[in-house]
This record gives C-alpha cells, structure tokens and sequence, in this order.
C-alpha cells in the first residue's frame, strides 16, 4: 500500500510517497480503500506548522476522504462492506487505505459523485448559514471567496433561504460563476474596494451577517460592513493567520471566530444537492 508522508513541516516538497503495510480494522474500526482524499487549507496550516499536527512526526496527512469500506473490525454495525462512506476529521487520509472508527463513517448516497461527496465545504457551509443567525428574506448577507467551494454552496443555500447575497471575488470569471449560481451583486475587488461597494449597495446600511474566510486581508472592513447590530463571521485566513491581538471590534456589532464542531450529526441527515462548479481537474497522480 502507498501512502504519503512528511517528515518535517515545510512546503509541498515535504509530501512524499511511501510505502506501507495495509492497516487492520481494530474493535469499532472499518478499513476503507481511499477513493479521493480533499487537500484543504486546513490540511496546508499543519504541513506548515501554523497549526500544530494530530499525530507525531513523521505522520501522513488529510482529515477527509471517500471511497467504499473493505473491511469491518469487531463490534461494528450499521455498515456493511462495499458501503461508500465519507468522513471528516480522521486522520491519515492521504493513503490508499485509511482505518478509521466507525463513528466517522458517513454513509453517503451512491450516485453523488466524488465532488459532492466530499462533505468537509459543505458542512462548513451547513454551520455557517445555520449557527449565526436565522436567515430572513429581509437579510443581505456579504460572502467573501465567493468563487471557492463553500463560497459558492454558501451563496446558493441563502439564495435557497431567501436572502439578498453580495458576493466578493478577485476577478471576472469568477463573478460569472457566482452570478450564475445566484449571487444578487458581485464585487471583483481586484477592481475595486469592497467596503465602499458594499455600502453603496446598501444606502449606507451594511449587511446583516458576511462570513469572512479570506482572513488577514479583509477581516477589518468586513467588520466595518456589517450593519448596527450584524454578526461578522470569520472561519478562515486563506491570506494569512490572523493577529489576535490586533483585533478591534465595534461594540455594536457581534465578531465571532468560528471553528467546526469535532461531533458530527450527518448519519440521519436529509441529503439534498447544491451544484458546485469545478474549475480544474488534476490527473492522478502515481
């Protein structure tokens, strides 16, 4: 079995292939044969080191993965094998075969394709539009990274709620995608600052809730766009960490740091789709 390792935090050169013995199923473990693994930013801070590992070094990297259960250890039940599962927040997916417990295991439908099996962005998206705020009609919402993959299920889930969207991208092939997707207005701020545009859209007003995972860059007038007594949410820093102690908030509006929660409810949930343009696809690699 291969399976990629690092041995030292750093770059992309730090990834390696290895090879490996084949994992063993323990009591309420499965095996699963990975069909595709997500590299997400998360999986990019650990091999950086701005946010500490889940295992010692040398260690393989990725949290998330799909692909169908091979095998099944003591005490497991409910899953059967040639399920196709997904997960979130295991460990060791950059492998041909991952263990994992049986609490992580996702059963997904069989006809989603990997794209849209591959939960990590929208169970983001999920918190996101549910945690904060109860969506109303009457909300305009600011979503920054509008382009990217919670970005864009985000856009489309207020769309779906009700909610008047104001969508930031950085340049004009990505405002179509947006704009087709359901956004009300689009801002390239590549062209433009977006804090004056969103208040010229707004009559001066600000939005009600924005979510910011663009970070150190925009956080300060994302904040500075929020309307008297809106919520600011930042749940990412894709153009830097944040300096904590540089934070100023207004009184009058809320700033909440967001994290997702370790304990995920999905086994019963109402599985509905939401389209997801994919710019790009990367041969496989060997």
């Amino acid at each position: 079995m291969r399976k990629v390792s690092i041995s030292q935090v750093g770059g992309p050169e730090e990834l390696k292939f290895i090879d490996s013995a084949e994992p063993k199923a323990g009591a309420d473990q499965i095996v699963v044969a990975v069909e595709a693994a997500a590299f997400n930013y998360i999986d990019v801070y650990r091999r950086k080191g701005i946010f500490p590992l889940p295992l010692p070094l040398p260690c393989t990297p990725g949290i998330e993965g799909i692909e169908h259960v091979t095998a099944l250890g003591p005490g497991v039940e409910g899953l059967r094998i040639g399920e196709r599962v997904a997960w979130v927040n295991g460990l060791s997916s950059y492998s041909e075969q991952v263990v994992l417990p049986k609490t992580r295991a996702i059963t997904v439908p069989s006809d989603f394709t990997t794209s849209e099996g591959l939960l990590f962005q929208a169970i983001t998206a999920q918190y996101l539009v549910h945690e904060y705020r109860q969506i109303a009609a009457s909300d305009t919402v600011l979503v920054h990274a509008a382009a990217g993959g919670v970005g864009q299920l985000l856009v489309q889930w207020l769309k779906h709620l009700g909610a008047r969207v104001i969508a930031t991208v950085s340049n004009d092939e990505k405002a179509e995608t947006v704009a087709a997707l359901g956004a009300d207005d689009v801002i390239n701020y590549t062209d433009r600052e977006f804090l004056p545009e969103v208040l010229r859209l707004t009559e001066g007003r600000g939005v009600d809730l924005a979510f910011d995972g663009v970070g150190r860059t925009t956080l300060k007038d994302t904040i500075e766009a929020v309307a008297t007594r809106g919520t600011a949410v930042s749940y990412g820093a894709a153009s830097g960490p944040l300096h904590y102690g540089e934070r100023q908030c207004c009184a009058r509006r809320q700033y909440v740091l967001s994290a997702i929660a370790d304990d995920l409810q999905l086994q019963h949930c109402q599985w509905q789709r939401l389209g997801i343009h994919v710019k790009r696809k990367y041969p496989e690699l060997h």
